[in-house]
């Protein structure tokens, strides 16, 4: 019977192998036990799309449906109304007159802007051309004036004696009344096309109706 009396010592290399080796198993019992639990999440997750999947393609389609349901009631609650044999004829002709003042208003309200875009540039190009060298020297308000009156005023083509102007650094400002809503249009870009127009306010009206500036004020009163 062999009996050990001195037991060997353990050397610092062996220990650290053997730390070594004991985080290495724990890191990969950590990996392994992190990726079984996302490949069952993810597993679930997948279970549940798949599950919810045709519910939400029937949803959508019912709202379709309603959607083209509601969208053909109302068309066709509209012909029935429009083709109406007794007030029809009556319904066709006030909404073909409202579309027609609606697109007249918009064709002159993109008129305007297009011209205050056209006489802006041509400001910007003057500026540019004149206003460093100092060659071109705008009209006073009263000259402007003048020359306003002179150039447009004086046209046969616009009414006599029913328009006020002024001029305000460059602005004209128009007032008075005309007989058609053309006749507003056709003036104010005459007077744009004058040269030392900065811009143009346009308060002339139809007779009849209230000036621009005024409108706002009477209708709310």
């Amino acid at each position: 019977m062999s009996v050990t009396l001195f037991r060997r010592r353990q050397r610092p290399i062996d220990r650290m192998r053997e730390t070594a080796g004991r985080t290495a198993r724990s890191a990969r019992d950590a990996a392994a036990t992190s990726a079984r639990w996302t490949g069952d999440r993810a597993r679930v997750a997948q279970r549940e799309v798949s599950k919810r999947l045709p519910a939400n393609r029937r949803r959508v389609e019912r709202r379709k449906r309603f959607l083209w349901l509601a969208a053909g009631g109302a068309a066709g609650a509209a012909l029935t109304a429009l083709f109406d044999p007794a007030r029809g004829k009556a319904r066709r002709a006030r909404v073909r007159d409202q579309t027609a003042a609606f697109l007249r208003r918009g064709g002159r309200r993109f008129g305007r802007f297009g011209r205050k875009v056209g006489s802006d540039f041509q400001g910007f190009r003057e500026r540019q051309a004149y206003g460093r060298s100092g060659e071109y020297v705008a009209p006073n308000n009263e000259t402007l004036e003048q020359k306003v009156e002179s150039e447009v005023l004086g046209r046969a083509d616009v009414p006599k004696g029913s328009i006020v102007l002024n001029a305000e650094d460059g602005v004209i400002v128009l007032r008075g009344q005309v007989d058609t809503p053309d006749q507003i249009d056709h003036v104010e870009s005459l007077v744009r096309k004058v040269d030392g127009v900065i811009d143009v306010q346009n308060l002339l009206h139809v007779k009849g109706s209230p000036p621009p500036n005024k409108a706002g004020s009477r209708t709310t009163g």
